[in-house]
């Protein structure tokens, strides 16, 4: 994603543009856009997977079972946030703009999702487990592809 992104702008901004033409540059950006897509899908897509279970809401919010459950999916979040949070810090995309794009699309897309999975949850999840609050999730995806490995 990272690679066709920067040959694509490159070529705008060069005398290739005229060269190859405008049908080249269209074919590229929807490579990059396919790209974009399937990274969001095989990287947040089974993370957000976890906070669409309706089922669960209309469970007794007193019953022990239904407390355990949202714990469990609670910590399940915190170790899949906490593997791509490690690799992904890792990863380097030096165009600021592109960097920026990806990240605020992760907090749209996660940010919501996490708000939302907590608001309902309520009382089933007893707050001790709540390991990261929203702001925390936004100041983490703010470190994402700076090339730097880091771990929570």
């Amino acid at each position: 994603m990272n690679n066709v992104h920067h040959i694509e702008e490159k070529v705008k901004q060069s005398k290739l543009k005229t060269i190859l033409g405008n049908d080249w540059i269209r074919e590229h950006n929807q490579k990059f856009q396919h790209y974009a897509m399937s990274y969001g899908r095989s990287t947040w897509s089974p993370i957000l997977e976890l906070f669409r279970e309706e089922k669960l809401y209309n469970l007794d919010s007193s019953s022990s079972k239904t407390k355990t459950l949202f714990k469990k999916m609670l910590q399940k979040f915190h170790t899949m946030f906490k593997e791509i949070y490690k690799s992904q810090t890792g990863w380097l995309i030096p165009n600021n703009q592109l960097r920026d794009e990806l990240r605020i699309s992760i907090s749209k897309k996660l940010i919501q999702a996490y708000r939302t999975f907590i608001g309902r949850a309520g009382n089933r999840i007893d707050e001790k487990y709540i390991k990261y609050s929203a702001e925390d999730l936004e100041n983490y995806i703010l470190d994402l592809f700076k090339g730097s490995p880091a771990s929570l």
